[in-house]
C-alpha cells in the first residue's frame, strides 16, 4: 500500500507524480494506492487522472481524496509514503516508521524541507528526491524498488523508530515547569 500526500493545500508536482503512479498501478492491479491531493487539486486532480485513463471507479484499490482526515493513521498503514518534507510529516514518518521517499517543497523559507528530509535520509530513514529533478517514472521505479524489498523496509522503519520523538509534549510540559519554578 502507498499512500502519498502533498499536504493539506495540496502540491502540483506530488499530483502529477501520483497521478503518474497511479495510471501504472491501475495497469498492474497489484497496488493498493490512497493519495490526498488537497485543496488546490480538488479540479486539477480528478482531469490529471482523466488525461491518464484513470476511472477510479474501476479501480476500488486506489483512492483519491481531496483530505485526509487522519494523517497518523494512513501514514502507519502504509507500506510507503510519498510526501514533503515539513515538520509533521517527519514528526509522523518517523514515528510510524513508514519508509518514505520525500519530496521536499522547494517553496519554502531556507529550504527547510530538504534540511528535514536529508536528516531522516542520512540516518536510513527516507529516500529523498528533489522536485526539480523526479518525475513520475523517477518515483515509480524508486516506489517499485523499495516496495519489492522487504528487507529495505525494516531496515528503513528501524532507522525512523530510532529518531522518533514520542515523548514531545511531556518534554515541553517539562520545559515549561521548569521556567516556571526559576521566575
Amino acid at each position: 500500500t502507498i499512500f502519498s500526500v502533498g499536504g493539506s493545500s495540496g502540491a502540483n508536482a506530488i499530483n502529477k507524480m501520483a497521478a503518474d503512479i497511479m495510471a501504472w498501478h491501475c495497469k498492474e492491479g497489484k497496488i493498493n494506492h490512497i493519495h490526498g491531493y488537497g485543496k488546490h487539486g480538488r479540479d486539477s486532480f480528478p482531469k490529471m487522472l482523466a488525461e491518464r485513463g484513470v476511472d477510479l471507479t474501476q479501480y476500488p484499490r486506489i483512492q483519491a481524496r481531496e483530505y485526509i482526515d487522519d494523517m497518523a493513521l494512513w501514514t502507519a498503514a502504509a507500506d510507503l509514503v510519498i510526501c514533503r518534507a515539513g515538520a509533521a510529516t517527519i514528526s509522523e514518518a518517523a514515528v510510524s516508521g513508514t519508509p518514505c521517499i520525500m519530496v521536499p517543497s522547494p517553496n519554502v523559507t531556507d529550504n527547510h524541507q530538504e534540511k528535514n528530509a536529508r536528516v531522516l535520509e542520512k540516518h536510513g530513514a527516507a529516500i529523498v528526491l528533489r522536485e526539480s529533478e523526479c518525475s513520475g517514472e523517477t518515483i515509480y521505479e524508486t516506489a517499485k524498488a523499495v516496495l519489492s524489498d522487504p528487507e529495505r523496509r525494516r531496515s528503513m522503519t528501524s532507522a525512523a523508530h530510532k529518531m522518533a520523538v514520542v515523548d514531545a509534549a511531556e518534554r515541553i510540559y517539562d520545559v515549561a515547569m521548569e521556567l516556571a519554578k526559576a521566575r
